[in-house]
């Protein structure tokens, strides 16, 4: 059961399923993502948070049968306030369900747990 299993052996569990130690990094920048994804306004925070949704939802389904993880960068999330981290939760969940181990790449995070 992964939920019991500490983290590095989950991720060695993922890794022998896959046959590969590939870790694929999520870090959507909005202005680099295929114009067919662009948000109609780049200042509607939440037509910014669903590209980048979108986007990083297409990642994960592409990659979830070859790699053992991806890494998602908060940062990336973060600028569109609570539209961006609801997309975070959202394709982190995702990126669980699919199997992938999951690295959530944040420096708030570090700095609130390294006091």
């Amino acid at each position: 059961d992964a939920s019991t299993q500490h983290p590095a052996d989950s991720l060695c569990s993922r890794v022998a399923h896959v046959g590969s130690p590939t870790c694929v990094g999520l870090d959507p920048v909005l202005e680099r993502l295929p114009a067919a994804l662009a948000p109609a306004d780049a200042r509607d925070a939440r037509g910014c948070a669903q590209a980048i949704e979108r986007f990083s939802l297409g990642v994960i389904d592409a990659v979830s049968a070859d790699a053992a993880a991806v890494k998602v960068q908060a940062a990336c999330f973060e600028r569109f306030g609570t539209e961006g981290y609801a997309a975070m939760w959202r394709v982190l969940a995702a990126a669980r369900a699919s199997g992938l181990a999951v690295v959530l790449d944040s420096f708030a995070l570090a700095t609130i747990c390294s006091g």
